[in-house]
């Protein structure tokens, strides 16, 4: 596969600007998303039905990978993250970010939805392919999506420590997926949560065999 740490080995070339998905609200912004008249969802919990907040985006995936970082001071080791990744489940995470393994070697155009939820969300596994569990804390810069070489992109998302559910389906093989824009898509689930969550793969996508 191309996507391996050797190939990204003294790599050097300067990380394009990323781009900010904002959220059109104020510090009531969750409590106007469920339609009610209450202090942003931080400081008053009010359990719903639904995400309080959701952003879509379209972003870019190369090398078969990609990070969500917590900050935007801090990066995490994406390097040892990487290798811890490969050995293991396909997952790996430090105090700053996480890093995901994808089957695809690339997608240019890849759909990636962010729910906030006050709790956490409804069971829909089964709907998805790839599925991850992590934990990852959220400062007030946002949560910044990253895959290498790429531009990058910041959803503004509440501060504070995450449980998250990464789920990603579309897939068509591991490795060169036959185009530069195979139709994978990926959703991110976060919730607040007193502790994080240990890295791990809840469900893995199974090729089917070759004809």
């Amino acid at each position: 596969m191309l996507y391996t740490v050797a190939a990204q080995r003294g790599k050097r070339t300067p990380r394009p600007r990323a781009m900010r998905v904002r959220s059109p609200c104020t510090d009531r912004c969750c409590a106007r998303l469920v339609g009610i008249d209450a202090p942003c969802w931080q400081n008053e919990r009010v359990t719903t039905a639904s995400p309080l907040l959701v952003h879509d985006a379209i972003v870019a995936l190369d090398y078969g990978q990609f990070s969500l970082c917590g900050s935007l001071e801090r990066s995490g080791d994406y390097m040892s993250l990487l290798e811890v990744a490969l050995q293991g489940e396909g997952i790996a995470g430090d105090n700053d970010a996480v890093l995901v393994c994808s089957p695809h070697q690339n997608n240019f155009k890849m759909p990636l939805r962010v729910e906030v939820w006050d709790h956490s969300p409804p069971d829909d596994q089964a709907d998805w392919e790839e599925v991850f569990r992590c934990g990852l804390v959220v400062d007030d810069g946002g949560l910044r999506y990253e895959s290498p070489t790429l531009a990058g992109t910041i959803f503004d998302v509440p501060a504070g420590t995450y449980s998250l559910l990464i789920c990603g389906r579309g897939f068509v093989s591991r490795g060169w997926p036959g185009s530069t824009t195979p139709g994978d898509a990926w959703r991110v689930q976060m919730w607040p949560s007193a502790d994080r969550p240990v890295p791990s793969r809840v469900k893995v996508w199974q090729q089917p065999a070759s004809r």
